[in-house]
């Protein structure tokens, strides 16, 4: 074991000898898996495989534009795409998310995924590889991933051949040799531009050429993208616009910054569908959804289930699909689900009694105003004059508040321009310390001038 290991960078690595071994040490959760070193059993209880390849990944095991693929994203990209039976290829699979997702959605229709799918995978990385059907054993699944360069080799010969496409490929890769590729049948809309070294400036369209492909008459893709490859121009350009007028893009959507668990690159979901119908061919659904996001840490975001299934509902009425739709509204909403004449009933019983017109007379449900006491609440403050029956007057030192009779008609409230002496005191405010206090005065219920001019002002600038 060299020092790197050692050092526990590649603690992530399973050392079962073979993927028997990998399940029989996890379904035993034993410390020590037959070969008498640690390997990933030692972890502990595994539910998801998914989130412990998550876990152990580090900077160290991700670079050159490869890392880790958050779950949210792999789960939208497998529910929108929906596989139901046939070959799921991914030619840079990884730990093998993309497959375990897949066979996920496969059983919430209550299908079997190893009767239906049939999983394939490139991977350049023995480690990775390795991974990968530890991964699958996890969750009971099997798949042929074999270790290959996909930029220059198709080990499984699937070119027209695969039924979905699921991959998330390095972003931005400018090593890949163009003498090699020029040639290359899984290029049909021509070669990205190359630059002074021979090499290929940009491979985001190389995997996108690739991945068209690969699919059958009706088959679709999904992966990940950078966001720089809807708007990257000179030879590029040219490459997306062949893509395009095949009419075989069906929608992308626009993911914000965040979502990768040690990069903050924004990125891209492209969904590519060979089967549009005439109707839809040459319309691209383009969905923006960068202010779509639940935040789980200070520098990690993704997306709930509910933000999920608010972007599979567009698609779905994208496509035409509206019995999905009314079938997602009526598991969410009870008064699609014929509760509506108990909901009516239960709402009709907090409702409260509206007025009506009796033989009696007018009834109200409210209660009675509390009557408005004849007397000022204060008595040494006679200037208080609005709570007594009797004309305001100015008031004076040592004057008593009038007595209020039952005979007197009740007068409206008028405001003065007198300040009003303090409880208890004969002087009178000024008008500077009283107008703050007065309810009027200070913009209480209505705007003042003064924030309208500072509106004004600020709308001016």
């Amino acid at each position: 074991m060299d020092d790197a290991a050692r050092r526990g960078r590649t603690r992530a690595v399973p050392l079962c000898p073979n993927a028997a071994d990998i399940a029989t040490c996890i379904s035993t959760r034993q410390r020590k898996p037959p070969g008498g070193r640690r390997g990933f059993a030692s972890v502990g209880p595994v539910g998801q495989g998914d989130q412990v390849v998550e876990a152990r990944l580090g900077p160290q095991e991700q670079d050159d534009g490869e890392f880790f693929t958050p779950v949210s994203l792999v789960s939208l990209i497998a529910h929108v795409l929906d596989p139901d039976r046939g070959t799921v290829l991914d030619p840079a699979c990884g730990s093998g998310g993309m497959f375990v997702q897949s066979a996920r959605t496969v059983e919430e229709h209550g299908g079997s995924p190893t009767e239906r799918l049939t999983f394939r995978g490139v991977e350049k990385n023995d480690t990775t590889i390795r991974l990968a059907r530890m991964n699958l054993a996890v969750h009971g699944l099997e798949g042929d991933i074999r270790q290959a360069i996909t930029y220059y080799d198709d080990p499984h010969e699937l070119l027209g051949r695969a039924d979905y496409v699921m991959a998330n490929p390095p972003f931005n890769v400018d090593e890949i040799d163009a003498d090699k590729v020029r040639s290359d049948p899984r290029l049909p809309f021509g070669l990205p531009g190359v630059n002074r070294k021979r090499k290929v400036g940009n491979g985001n369209y190389v995997w996108i050429s690739y991945f068209h492909s690969y699919l059958n008459e009706t088959g679709r893709a999904g992966f990940v993208m950078s966001s720089q490859a809807s708007s990257a121009g000179g030879a590029e350009a040219e490459v997306r616009r062949r893509l395009v007028e095949t009419g075989d893009v069906e929608a992308l959507i626009a993911v914000r910054a965040n979502f990768f668990y040690t990069r903050t690159v924004p990125c891209e979901l492209w969904f590519l569908n060979r089967a549009q119908p005439e109707a839809r061919r040459g319309k691209v659904l383009m969905i923006d959804a960068r202010h779509v996001y639940r935040k789980v840490t200070r520098k990690i975001y993704d997306f709930s289930p509910e933000q999920q299934q608010n972007l599979l509902a567009v698609v779905w009425l994208h496509r035409g699909q509206t019995g999905r739709f009314v079938d997602l509204v009526t598991r969410a909403d009870p008064w699609s689900a014929g509760l509506r004449e108990t909901g009516s009933a239960r709402r009709q019983a907090r409702r409260r009694p509206r007025r009506t017109q009796a033989a009696g007379g007018p009834q109200c449900c409210r209660p009675a105003r509390r009557p408005r006491p004849a007397t000022p609440p204060c008595a040494t403050c006679p200037g208080w004059s609005s709570w007594s029956t009797a004309p305001r007057s100015k008031p004076t030192t040592g004057a008593s508040p009038p007595a209020a009779t039952s005979a007197s008609p009740r007068r409206k409230r008028t405001r003065t321009s007198t300040s009003r002496p303090r409880c208890g005191s004969s002087t009178p405010r000024s008008r500077r310390s009283t107008r703050s206090r007065r309810p009027w005065r200070s913009g209480y219920g209505r705007t003042s001038r003064r924030s309208v001019y500072e509106a004004s002002v600020c709308a001016a600038l």
